[in-house]
């Protein structure tokens, strides 16, 4: 009888462990690679497949991140990440025509890091993330570069690229070299710190009508930069909000948040302090200020701007806000934004689960 028993179980057996080895071989293939200084980033990255894993211990890294492939979809990135508790310091990054990439932890030295396309010709880079990432030092020169330029080279392409926490300082050299620079459509700036760069904080603008629309910059920390703090130019439906705002535009007499040259949007729910010659700046619309903590004196209202319960009631500055990525939905290709990758936990579970069930199963045989 336990014969015949094993004689039936046993192609049941067979069929779970090669799911269980199935599932250990995509296991490693999604872990991908571990990188130490002295390792060429791009060679491992030529070699990751696409939703795979390249986890960077710590130590400086010369040289520009340049070959990271795609990901599988919005819910399988490829991630590149420093490890736990690492300082990961390379030279800069350039992600061209690529999609569904999340970019964690490393810090960009001296360099104007680049998510878009090469040519207008070229399929562009959508679903991108950069989140806890900083990009400090870049010398500039005047040129319209940024420490962080998103949607290079395309306006009015839908992007849906975020950077969640990351952080641009002490970039430029001119009135032109700003913190973040913004060109193309859908994009998110949610948490972070952008300050000490020579033009805006952060500047979202292109010379092509429409170009940003729908770019949303929200709980950020824009301080201390010679220009604008914020700059929402050029795009319908752009937002800022919960944003402090405070010491910007005195060396240019430019000021806190500027919504011009055909920009049109929100600016609500934020706090400035000590900008230069005004704090909010409308000469284009329609735009509704609303909810900010702000002199109402200071507003500077051209046109196109309606004005709803701005006052210095409550108007303290309270810590910066970063965001808690780990509670944000998951959103999908259709949705404006991009999750972070599988951990390996999620990934080994099922399998283990198919690997104690057919453990028992060959126990009891």
């Amino acid at each position: 009888m336990r014969c015949m028993h094993f004689v039936k179980t046993q192609p049941i057996v067979v069929a779970l462990f090669a799911f269980l080895l199935g599932g250990i071989f995509s296991s490693l293939r999604t872990l991908g690679a571990v990188a130490n200084p002295g390792d060429d980033l791009n060679a491992i990255l030529s070699s990751l497949p696409a939703g795979g894993t390249l986890i960077i211990n710590s130590g400086t890294y010369p040289q520009v991140i340049n070959k990271i492939p795609s990901g599988v979809s919005s819910l399988s990135p490829t991630l590149v990440q420093s490890a736990p508790g690492a300082t990961v310091i390379t030279n800069g990054l350039d992600i061209y025509s690529r999609s569904f990439i999340t970019v964690r932890g490393l810090i960009f030295n001296g360099y104007p890091n680049h998510v878009g396309r090469s040519s207008t010709t070229d399929a562009p880079a959508t679903f991108i993330t950069l989140e806890n990432a900083v990009a400090r030092n870049w010398v500039g020169g005047g040129s319209g570069g940024a420490g962080f330029n998103v949607g290079v080279r395309q306006s009015g392409v839908s992007s849906n690229i975020r950077l969640l926490n990351c952080s641009a300082i002490n970039n430029g050299s001119n009135k032109l070299d700003h913190g973040v620079y913004i060109s193309s459509r859908d994009n998110l700036v949610d948490g972070g710190k952008y300050s000490q760069n020579f033009g805006h904080g952060i500047h979202v603008y292109s010379d092509t009508g429409g170009a940003t629309n729908g770019t949303v910059i929200r709980n950020a920390e824009a301080s201390d930069n010679g220009s604008f703090g914020i700059g929402l130019y050029a795009g319908t439906n752009l937002v800022a909000q919960n944003n402090r705002v405070f010491k910007n535009g005195q060396q240019q007499a430019s000021g806190g948040i500027a919504i011009r040259y055909g920009g049109s949007g929100t600016v609500s729910g934020n706090s400035f302090a000590n900008n230069g010659a005004t704090e909010i700046w409308i000469e284009s619309g329609p735009t509704m200020v609303e909810n900010n903590c702000v002199d109402p004196a200071k507003i500077k209202n051209v046109s196109g701007g309606t004005l709803k319960n701005n006052s210095l009631t409550a108007c303290g500055l309270p810590p910066p806000t970063n965001v808690d990525v780990s509670q944000q939905t998951p959103p999908t290709e259709q949705q404006t934004s991009q999750p972070s990758g599988p951990s390996t936990s999620q990934v080994a579970i099922p399998f283990l689960i198919a690997g104690v069930i057919g453990a028992a199963l060959l126990l009891g045989d």
